[in-house]
């Protein structure tokens, strides 16, 4: 059908492909899901108020099939939508190792949409590592810590800074055991000394989706 239309106006497939795809999202736009939160493994897009429809039909697509689409909307959507659609750029090009091209679209993106300030950080240090700019990854690190020390995101920085300075995991391990990074750090910890029964209660508690979880169990009942 799409080949159809594009013949009789005579214009190229791909760029029909395209021209409807910002349309659907233009014409989205105003509309929102009956949902707040999103759930794992995407927790990073949480919002005080649920996402637009723009953003939502591009949630599930892989980012090579999203890319266009979302620089168009983050250029010609609504405030809210344009900077949703640069957080999603830029953390597509994270996990993808490309902190280069995430870096531009994080810029006063923290100061933009306050609301996700916190994660938004995150992706900065993170993309701040690919390009091996440690200087600035420690600096944006300590950033989060001073502005959101309470902040969930805070685990992100305290795993970090904690691989060099093993304080920082103390932290991590007495404000967020929950966390999974957390659970990492417990992990690793354990493995360097394995008599350590607060750690190995840790995992009990919060690590229930490892796949070593009933090891530790039974750990736990054969020697405590």
């Amino acid at each position: 059908m799409v080949k159809s239309i594009a013949r009789r106006i005579g214009m190229p497939t791909s760029v029909v492909v395209i021209t409807a795809g910002v349309a659907a999202l233009t014409m989205g736009s105003w509309l929102v899901l009956n949902q707040s939160r999103f759930q794992p493994p995407r927790q990073d897009l949480d919002y005080a108020r649920p996402p637009s429809s723009a953003i939502s039909l591009l949630l599930h697509l892989p980012p090579s099939q999203r890319t266009t689409l979302l620089e168009a909307l983050a250029k010609t959507g609504t405030q809210l939508d344009r900077s949703r659609a640069r957080y999603l750029l830029a953390a597509d090009w994270v996990e993808q190792g490309q902190g280069a091209k995430a870096l531009p679209w994080l810029k006063g993106l923290a100061q933009d949409y306050p609301v996700l300030a916190p994660e938004i950080l995150v992706k900065q240090a993170q993309a701040q590592a690919l390009v091996g700019n440690q200087s600035q990854v420690t600096a944006t690190w300590q950033l989060l810590l001073k502005r959101y020390p309470d902040n969930p995101a805070a685990a992100e920085a305290l795993y970090a800074l904690g691989q060099t300075q093993p304080d920082y995991w103390q932290q991590a391990i007495a404000r967020f055991p929950g966390h999974p990074r957390t659970v990492e750090i417990a992990q690793t910890l354990l493995k360097q000394n394995s008599k350590q029964l607060p750690l190995l209660l840790l995992l009990a508690r919060h690590g229930l989706y490892l796949p070593e979880i009933n090891a530790v169990l039974d750990r736990l009942v054969k020697e405590y």
